[in-house]
Formats: C-alpha cells, structure tokens, sequence
C-alpha cells in the first residue's frame, strides 16, 4: 500500500520525558495521532479549536556549545604568539591565500 502526498505525515515529535515518555504524536494533513504504549488517540484537526506550542532549552547542549567556543576563542588568541615563538611569519603564511588556494587558486577551493 503506497502513501501518497495527501496522506504523508506533516511532523512527528516523540516524548522523551515527562508523563508522555515514550510516546509520540503524528500530525497529518487531515487528523493528529497520539501513539503510546496502551493507547492510540485520534483528532481531526477541524477539532481542534486552539494550539500552543512550548519550546524547552536544552541547558547542557548549551553549556557544552559556551565551553568549545570558549575553547576555539582561547585556541585561536594563542595562535599568533604560538606562530612568532615557532618563528613563523603570519603575514606571509596568510598571504599565500590572498589569490585563493595556493594549488587550483579558486575561491571557494575547487581542489
């Protein structure tokens, strides 16, 4: 049995935690279908009168995202100084890239 566009599914979301843990909700063009473990609820979208919609932060992605930008900021500070202590010249090193890549020299690489 072939699904065709009218009936293909719109968006899904699955709980991964509260009380809905481990179910999930489909919404297709014409109706919304919540999936659980001992229960199938089906809505036609013309029943539903009003909607909200919540996002939630996810802390700990967010902390880890500050702490390697952090990290990349704190790398690339370094790098100059690391650069004149390895005796590298910076400006000659960034200028061999002033005509693209020093290979195919197209910008964007085409290499």
């Amino acid at each position: 049995m072939a699904i065709s566009d009218a009936d293909a599914p719109v968006a899904n979301f699955d709980f991964t935690s509260g009380a809905l843990r481990g179910s999930h909700v489909v919404l297709y063009p014409a109706c919304l279908v919540h999936r659980g473990r001992d229960r199938l609820e089906t809505i036609p979208i013309s029943a539903i009168a009003a909607l909200r919609i919540g996002f939630q932060r996810e802390l700990r992605a967010i902390r880890w995202g500050v702490a390697l930008l952090a990290i990349a900021l704190i790398v690339f500070a370094l790098s100059g100084p690391l650069a004149s202590l390895a005796g590298v010249d910076m400006t000659e090193a960034v200028g061999k890239y002033d005509v693209g890549c020093p290979r195919c020299r197209a910008t964007p690489c085409a290499c």
